[in-house]
């Protein structure tokens, strides 16, 4: 079975003294869809690099990342990274803090009416739709953060009915009998990584 989110043998470090202090050594994850996973650890251990390297923001000393079974090492359409800080642009209200990017080189290119789509599935989904015209200012740190959720799932939702097609196609002998686009999540939440060898997951109902 292909995982969503597979991470193998990845090691992070960074200069010191002359030297690379190694903070991950050999991190192996496997993440289906639909699945959440929380790394829980002290500072320093790596979690946020880590991200950083699923989010295609940095490169790991060693090992791989893959999704849907393709090695990846640069920003890719379907991962999103939510930081701590909502990150929203203050001139931009909820709405169109949410579709900013879509437009951006690396993203699918997409018509008004599939923006717009993503955009409102993204707000319904966090529970936002009612404050889709308010400002940064006029929101609480919840909503606020929630507007950061949304920005990431808007930019990453699968087109469901590409993927429909593709496995209508699929099962009628035709393409490479996978979809190219499947839903599913798995959400990092900074903790407690420890600082080498496989982590464990738990599972939840997608």
């Amino acid at each position: 079975m292909t995982h969503a989110l597979e991470i193998d043998r990845v090691s992070l470090g960074y200069p010191q003294g002359g030297a690379v202090k190694i903070v991950l050594h050999d991190f192996d994850l496997a993440v289906r869809s639909g699945e959440l996973v929380s790394l829980l650890g002290a500072s320093g251990v790596g979690k946020s690099s880590l991200l950083r390297v699923l989010a295609g923001l940095k490169q790991a000393l060693s090992g791989q990342v893959r999704l849907f079974g393709e090695p990846f090492s640069r920003p890719h359409p379907r991962v999103g990274l939510v930081f701590q800080s909502a990150a929203l642009l203050p001139w931009l209200n909820v709405r169109d803090n949410v579709a900013f990017g879509l437009d951006f080189k690396r993203q699918p290119l997409l018509g008004e009416a599939e923006r717009n789509r993503r955009v409102n599935d993204a707000l319904e989904e966090v529970g936002l739709a009612h404050a889709a015209q308010k400002y940064p200012s006029e929101l609480s740190g919840g909503m606020a953060q929630r507007a950061a959720l949304a920005r990431a799932v808007a930019h990453t939702r699968a087109d469901a009915d590409d993927a429909a097609r593709n496995r209508a196609t699929a099962q009628h002998g035709g393409g490479d009998g996978y979809p190219r686009h499947r839903r599913g999540a798995a959400g990092v939440r900074p903790h407690r990584a420890g600082g080498r060898g496989r982590a464990q997951s738990g599972r939840m109902a997608a």
